[in-house]
């Protein structure tokens, strides 16, 4: 029977100890800058289709970051890119993403 209550003491502990560490993991996350992630594919044109999968698959990796405290305690925001399907349209999609402050990017190649 003590057995029982020891274990059901620990339990709440750990409980209120993933509770608090949750809402710590999430201030400190919202106090830090984000980093800035572009994804430069087609969402227009005739390549719009074939990236669907690829710009879903992105925005799932970049909700499970920020699920696991963001990239070393920074959210990520994923910036999606229009490239329209074309290649003057992937330079102004390289520009655009030069413009909004990104550190890096992200691009479906064959």
């Amino acid at each position: 029977m003590a057995t029982e209550k020891n274990l059901s003491g620990l339990v709440h502990v750990l409980l209120i100890f993933l509770c608090i560490s949750t809402v710590c993991i999430s201030s400190l996350m919202a106090s830090q800058p984000p980093v800035r992630l572009a994804l430069i594919l087609s969402q227009t044109g005739i390549a719009a289709q074939e990236n669907i999968p690829a710009i879903k698959a992105a925005e799932l990796a970049i909700e499970e970051i920020n699920a696991r405290g963001g990239l070393i305690g920074h959210p990520v925001e994923l910036m999606i890119i229009d490239n329209k399907s074309t290649p003057l349209g992937s330079k102004a999609a390289a520009l655009s993403a030069v413009d909004l402050g990104v550190i890096g990017v992200i691009g479906a190649f064959r």
